[in-house]
């Protein structure tokens, strides 16, 4: 990287010369790429917990005349604000969980409608951690569901790992239509507590970081009570009882019991289930969407520094270009040789 500065204490700094423009460079260092290039030079210098400093000083970097740069840059600004605009309308969306339960069931702590209120312990059937098996992606035995597989409040299969039991704890652990599992440790303490209902037909265990939940169906719906868990409202009953060691944070069993739930009439809790379904079903359609902008604006990196991007603005502007190049190869030469004498003054003043 010609024309950069550097300092750094845990961050390497980037500072563009004359021949580079910054939000060229910004895109240029967000491709897929480059991040794994960084990642795997970062793995392969040995003690390093970060990009090496030489990495970045000879990572080549495509150099088109500066008003090229500028015509890629605003293309790219076009597809990034798509994608910051997504992210916003995701971030409200998030917030209808809490507006659908505050105009059913009022809001819980002023608790309007009187609704009683109980706490885990007295609705639940078991609580339970699941088994530490080591696990394996071969098809052997029976599906163990973990951490990655609650995501965005479902069951997700798309990364399974498998573990043999002994049939006595397969009873013990196989989950029925009903359980709740949560998170019950994650460096992020947000994602402690996250949860989802088990709703599949196929036998799965559940393994040692996650907690299953079953709960007395006769006296609550376990969809409201992972939807009531989800809302600000759950996730506020939820924090004293989440503690932080050694930067992991974690929830248990106790703490999960002492938690409270509001108690509508089941009816209502029922009536309340059917509205999330929908809910998730357009978080789904949401997730779509966000990859679909990921997947564009990724291509569109690649095409940008492949040069593909604007080829055919290019050669609709070849003679300034060209005036261009030669200004930026001046530079070049010019800050190129001036580097090394520096260099070379410095290695005579040290011997």
């Amino acid at each position: 990287m010609n024309g950069l500065g550097f300092g750094s204490t845990e961050l390497h700094v980037l500072r563009p010369g004359r021949v580079i423009l910054p939000k060229y460079l910004l895109y240029f260092v967000r491709q897929q790429s480059f991040r794994n290039a960084a990642k795997q030079r970062m793995q392969g210098a040995v003690g390093q917990q970060r990009v090496p400093e030489d990495f970045l000083r000879t990572f080549p970097i495509p150099l088109p005349p500066l008003s090229e740069q500028q015509r890629i840059v605003e293309t790219l600004d076009q597809a990034d604000d798509l994608r910051k605009k997504r992210a916003k309308a995701d971030a409200k969306a998030d917030r209808i969980l809490d507006c659908l339960f505050i105009r059913m069931f009022g809001d819980p702590e002023m608790n309007p409608m009187g609704w009683e209120k109980a706490k885990i312990s007295n609705l639940a059937v078991e609580l339970r951690y699941g088994t530490s098996i080591r696990c394996t992606s071969e098809p052997t035995g029976l599906p163990v569901l973990r951490i990655p597989n609650i995501l965005h409040n479902e069951i997700d299969l798309s990364d399974l790992k498998y573990g043999e039991l002994p049939e006595h704890e397969v009873d013990r652990l196989s989950l029925p239509r009903g359980d709740i599992l949560l998170v019950r440790t994650n460096g992020n303490r947000d994602y402690v507590g996250c949860c989802a209902v088990f709703d599949l037909k196929t036998r799965y265990l559940f393994a040692s970081y996650l907690i299953r939940l079953r709960l007395d169906q006769k006296q609550v719906d376990p969809w409201f009570v992972g939807a009531y868990l989800r809302t600000f409202f759950g996730r506020q009953a939820m924090s004293p009882f989440i503690r932080t060691t050694a930067g992991q944070s974690n929830i248990g069993l106790e703490g999960l019991r002492q938690i409270s739930i509001p108690l509508p009439p089941i009816t209502m809790q029922r009536h309340f289930r059917n509205h999330t379904e929908r809910l998730y079903g357009l978080h789904q359609e949401r997730d779509l969407s966000r990859a679909r902008l990921d997947v564009m604006l990724n291509n569109l990196l690649h095409r940008a520094f492949s040069g593909d991007l604007t080829t055919v603005w290019r050669n609709a502007h070849m003679k300034e270009f060209l005036a261009e190049m030669e200004e930026q190869a001046k530079y070049l030469i010019a800050h190129g040789t001036r580097n090394q004498l520096q260099n070379e003054a410095l290695q005579d003043s040290l011997l």
